[in-house]
């Protein structure tokens, strides 16, 4: 639903007052996904806890993959990367590296993926990389993207950010996910 009142509301350009009331809609959609999403969570139990989001990714995702897969697997963590996050947003983070490493285990043929933390330029946004070296993904107009990629989205979406794939020049794939820091 947010993703369909982005599209429609990048559609309204030079109607600021409708602009303005699709901003509101998706904020009020935010707020209560937001809501389902902890009542999910809390019946489940699936919690992450956001202090030392580095660590946590080192040791309960990415080592494991390495010794199942083989691919290696390098992680970079800028010195301002923040100490602590929300837990909610620490578990999303969490999920979309482990969605982007299992893609690039099973479709790319990868040998390598590096892993970036760290916030943007203006510092008010956190941003999370993940690149591999393998085939990259076809740019056909028709191909749907999977379940996977559409959760991943989803995810970045709620967090008030967005998440954005590119081929590598060199081949590969390239995921960046950008939240806002606050």
């Amino acid at each position: 639903m947010l993703l369909e009142l982005e599209h429609f509301k990048v559609e309204q350009t030079g109607r600021a007052s409708v602009q303005r009331q699709f901003d509101l809609l998706q904020e009020w959609t935010r707020d209560a996904l937001a809501n389902v999403r902890d009542l999910v969570y809390d019946l489940r139990g699936d919690s992450v806890s956001g202090g030392d989001f580095p660590g946590l990714l080192r040791t309960g995702l990415l080592e494991p993959f390495v010794e199942r897969t083989g691919i290696q697997v390098r992680m970079v963590v800028a010195d301002e990367w923040p100490a602590q996050l929300p837990s909610a947003t620490a578990l999303d983070l969490y999920r979309i590296v482990q969605e982007a490493l299992q893609n690039a285990f099973r479709h790319s043929g990868a040998r390598q993926i590096e892993i970036n933390l760290g916030l943007s330029p203006t510092r008010r946004l956190i941003e999370l990389t993940v690149t591999d070296d393998g085939r990259g993904f076809p740019t056909f107009g028709d191909l749907r993207p999977g379940q996977g990629m559409i959760g991943m989205r989803e995810r970045a979406v709620l967090m008030g950010g967005d998440l954005q794939t590119a081929a590598n020049a060199s081949g590969g794939t390239a995921i960046r996910v950008a939240i806002p820091l606050a």
